[in-house]
């Protein structure tokens, strides 16, 4: 599983974060529990944006 993490600063006081998780969409197992497994997420992207005075 491969994830990607982008950060641009505009200012001093403000910035933009980008990060997507599971970049290539890959089935995974997160956990194998007696007899079951578990998936792992799918592909997710999240977008934050920071600001201070």
């Amino acid at each position: 599983m491969v994830d990607l993490l982008a950060n641009y600063r505009f200012t001093d006081h403000l910035s933009l974060s980008v990060h997507v998780e599971n970049i290539f969409d890959k089935t995974y197992y997160s956990g194998l529990y007696l007899g079951s497994a578990r998936y792992g997420e799918p592909r997710a992207v999240k977008f934050t944006l920071r600001g201070t005075l």
